[in-house]
């Protein structure tokens, strides 16, 4: 009983290592078919207005490249394992078995509003990328991308408390952090599309 539960966690581990990578951020659909090529090819065909996208691996080391470099690289696919490869940008750009490819336009497609925050709204990859660690940035032949690596959980939500959550039907929900659902390129409260997140003022001691 014991080796095959075992191997069906393998299984299931091997299919995660080798799946399509997720594909994620500022779109307007998530139902596309990825294929290999020119990274300019590949993101400008999901996406074309794109300005950057973050490339990640399954060990959740990160590559942020900006748009004009993406003809510098390459997306591969190998025995179904997806990879990014540049020998003309720095070696940074190198991910191995890609997890996700989120991609950036500004202005978004669909951002959420806020009011009583710092900033007036945020965008799905501005979203993802709070979960990720700025590890440094790297410069080749002119051109610089960022490696990040992966948070144990996304520091957007720090120091904030929300009072109401306004769907774009405009039904108001009370609901927290934890009630909101990141759907890949918008998001969800209780199945309804989240258009506006009021937070809380806290009040300043003295």
């Amino acid at each position: 009983m014991i080796k095959k539960i075992l191997i069906v966690i393998s299984l299931i581990i091997t299919i995660e290592l080798f799946a399509i990578p997720k594909i994620s951020g500022d779109l307007e659909t998530d139902k596309i078919n990825l294929n290999s090529g020119n990274f300019a090819d590949v993101a400008f065909s999901i996406l074309p207005f794109c300005d950057a996208a973050l490339v990640v691996g399954f060990d959740g080391t990160a590559v942020y490249i900006p748009s004009y470099a993406f003809k510098f690289a390459t997306l591969e696919n190998i025995d179904d394992v997806w990879n990014l490869k540049s020998d003309f940008l720095s070696p940074v750009t190198n991910i191995r078995n890609i997890s996700e490819i989120c991609l950036q336009q500004v202005p978004a497609n669909y951002s959420i509003k806020l009011a009583n925050c710092e900033i007036s709204q945020i965008s799905p990859f501005l979203y993802r990328l709070g979960s990720f660690e700025l590890l440094g940035e790297s410069e080749k032949n002119g051109y610089t991308v960022r490696k990040y690596k992966l948070r144990s959980e996304n520091d957007f939500w720090n120091g904030k408390t929300i009072d109401k959550i306004i769907s774009t039907n405009n039904k108001i929900y009370q609901a927290t952090a934890e009630n909101i659902i990141f759907q890949n390129y918008y998001f969800q409260v209780e199945n309804d599309t989240i258009s506006t997140i009021i937070f809380k003022i806290e009040e300043k001691t003295q």
